[in-house]
């Protein structure tokens, strides 16, 4: 895992000269209204690809998760562009919402790094990411449910791919210049920090809650999914609503990463860790405005800003991840290292490679 988050800067740069070659496809996001469509990571990456350009922006873009093609796809027409992401290309869930959204007449664009898979061969626009073999990708299940470690480099590259549709659609494809060596100094920096200090913040733990707000929600969502590869029971919550909800179970146990990069953000943190210090909730805050009291510990992300924040953000969450879980009781180097690996890995290929297309006839 460590590899593949030092890789991703070199990633991203040759997804990005993959999206400057495509021409057509900067002109398709600018020809109408962006629906991002994708299961898992890459409804993470959907959701925080809305936050982004929103927040940055000010762009009207909607994420949403495959299945909601089921219930939205007669909103959508001529005027809509949805952009349908499956690394795999065959994630049946999100043929479907493409399918849905090509029959209720909106221009429909695919992400895959799967030449030749069924998502690209529906779709007259695709983009193929480059970022894993295609063996990898073509034989029985995709890699992310049968693989030795957790994948990482889908979500930022999705995530890298879809912001620069965004960026065209506004005329601001600047804004992600020079932005995977701007992640490699966010990596180098911020690694040796996390290292130093992620075992022993993670030591003893049981669980973990990962809480952001506002624009930061989604990348909480997808911190506690790097978590629960590695079996650690994790969840994603608003910073205001873990009050409300999972501070009831919480104990000494839990493990809270809060993701604190703006004024509104970091107010919240320095009202809870102090509070939460007392019944034994150990905090970490990701910040661009120093110490939170009553937390543990806090990574500096003060350069982090506009675009770059989402890829930083995800950074210090995946290296959090890889070298805290080792303190938790599972393996570094392994996929899903709790109980029932097998059994588990087996019911989810086959409810998630099983299904079947609801409204639409396959390709």
């Amino acid at each position: 895992m460590l590899a593949e988050i030092r890789e991703q800067p070199a990633v991203l740069q040759r997804v990005l000269d993959r999206c400057a070659r495509a021409s057509d496809l900067g002109h398709t996001a600018r020809s109408g209204r962006l629906h991002f469509v994708g299961c898992g990571d890459m409804y993470f990456a959907a959701c925080q690809t809305e936050a982004t350009a929103r927040s940055v922006w000010g762009l009207d873009v909607r994420a949403w998760r495959s299945m909601d093609m089921r219930w939205v796809h007669g909103q959508l027409g001529a005027g809509d562009v949805v952009v349908c992401a499956s690394v795999s290309g065959r994630t049946p869930r999100t043929l479907e919402a493409a399918l849905l959204a090509k029959r209720a007449g909106a221009r429909v664009v695919g992400i895959t790094d799967n030449p030749g898979s069924p998502l690209e061969a529906a779709l007259e626009e695709c983009l193929l990411l480059g970022t894993a073999e295609p063996n990898s990708l073509a034989d029985g299940v995709y890699a992310g449910y049968r693989h030795h470690i957790a994948q990482t480099q889908t979500y930022t590259a999705v995530l890298a791919a879809e912001l620069w549709m965004a960026a065209c659609a506004v005329g601001e494809t600047a804004a992600i210049d020079g932005l995977p060596a701007r992640l490699a100094s966010v990596v180098a920096d911020s690694e040796p920090r996390i290292a130093m200090a992620a075992g022993e913040f993670f030591a003893g733990g049981t669980n973990v809650a990962v809480l952001g707000s506002g624009p930061h929600l989604p990348a909480a969502r997808y911190g506690a999914a790097k978590f629960l590869e590695f079996a650690v029971p994790a969840t994603a919550q608003c910073l205001e609503e873990f009050n409300h909800l999972e501070c009831f179970v919480a104990d000494e146990g839990t493990r809270a990463l809060l993701i604190a990069m703006d004024d509104a953000s970091f107010h919240r943190a320095t009202e809870v860790c102090e509070p939460w210090r007392e019944i034994g909730i150990r905090s970490a805050v990701v910040t661009a405005s120093g110490d939170v009291p009553g937390a543990a510990w806090a990574v500096p992300l003060s350069a982090a800003a506009g675009v770059d924040r989402a890829f930083a953000i995800a950074a210090v969450l995946q290296l959090s991840c890889a070298h805290g879980v080792a303190a938790l009781g599972r393996d570094p180097v392994r996929w899903l290292g709790g109980r029932r690996a097998n059994l588990v890995q087996n019911v989810v290929a086959r409810t998630i490679r099983g299904s079947r297309l609801f409204g639409v006839d396959p390709p």
